[in-house]
């Protein structure tokens, strides 16, 4: 399944990703799952969605800077998703507020932004 996962455009994948996500319940927050929910698969699946998203606005260029910076800079550390968002903000041309509100604060799964 790998091999052929790997042949497959992101995009694709999270198209379909989002399709079966969308026909679950719409009632959790990625950010915030509450314990009970904590290793639901949509927390995973959602999350995964999210840096799919993120890549498609800032773009590959900046999306791998700022994954490369992540790993450099907390490496062997306990972060928080905030610090992540304020790491990929100051990367970013334009204002990341909103995207990060949709895909991680928000129930209802939020479409996938389209190419640049």
């Amino acid at each position: 399944m790998v091999g052929s996962l790997r042949q497959r455009p992101a995009a694709t994948i999270a198209a379909r990703t989002r399709a079966k996500l969308a026909d679950q319940p719409q009632d959790l927050l990625v950010a915030d799952p509450g314990r009970p929910r904590m290793f639901d698969d949509r927390v995973y699946q959602q999350g995964a969605l999210t840096l799919h998203a993120l890549r498609t606005v800032l773009g590959d260029g900046t999306f791998f800077a700022v994954l490369r910076e992540w790993t450099a800079t907390y490496r062997h550390a306990t972060v928080t998703t905030e610090e992540f968002t304020a790491l990929a903000g100051r990367r970013a041309a334009q204002p990341l507020d909103a995207l990060f509100t949709a895909w991680l604060h928000a129930p209802r799964l939020p479409e996938l932004p389209g190419p640049r």
